[in-house]
């Protein structure tokens, strides 16, 4: 029983670590049913985290019924990515969506939740604010379309590696710590 709870919160402390912000979409950074739609998280070393799985969620049922699936592997190195229409064919337009980025193999290990935003329906103005990734892990609106940014990360400003290291330091530590106690039961 400790021992569980012990790796339960290993687990729990890996994933703070290593959480990260989605700046895009929110409440200001809304997406458009139909179109393409821009992703856009603060990054991390892929050696750390190299892929998520994106899932949608909605708290109300008649517009998801559960966690959706958009992306299966989105290469965390990018630092944003363009939405298709395709991949976002099961978000119709309402309010109340978030984005879950999770472990590919294992869908509770959440490392990052957008904001609260709006899917608006077809032909609706784009927002016109576009957020960046920062390196302070704040986003920085910026002037342009919602629509508009690439798959390569333009704009967006990857985590040094340095933090990264820093953040591995921290969980090597606490991993020892928590080691060290689960010997003791």
């Amino acid at each position: 029983m400790v021992r569980t709870s012990l790796a339960v919160s290993l687990s729990a402390l890996v994933a703070s670590v290593y959480a990260f912000d989605i700046v895009q979409p929110g409440p200001d950074a809304w997406w458009v049913a139909g179109t393409e739609n821009l992703l856009v998280w603060n990054c991390h070393d892929s050696a750390v985290l190299p892929l998520y799985t994106v899932f949608a969620l909605n708290p109300d049922i008649t517009v998801l019924t559960d966690k959706t699936p958009l992306i299966a592997n989105l290469d965390n190195t990018q630092c944003s990515h363009t939405i298709t229409a395709g991949e976002a064919a099961p978000l119709k337009p309402a309010t109340g969506y978030t984005l879950q980025f999770v472990d590919p193999l294992n869908s509770s290990h959440v490392f990052g939740t957008s904001q609260t935003f709006e899917v608006k329906a077809a032909n609706s103005p784009y927002s016109t604010v576009t957020k960046t990734a920062a390196p302070a892990g704040q986003a920085t609106p910026v002037g342009g379309n919602g629509a508009s940014g690439t798959s390569s990360g333009a704009g967006a400003t990857q985590t040094s590696n340095a933090a990264v290291a820093n953040g591995a330091g921290v969980v090597a530590a606490f991993g020892a710590v928590a080691m060290g106690l689960v010997a003791l039961f």
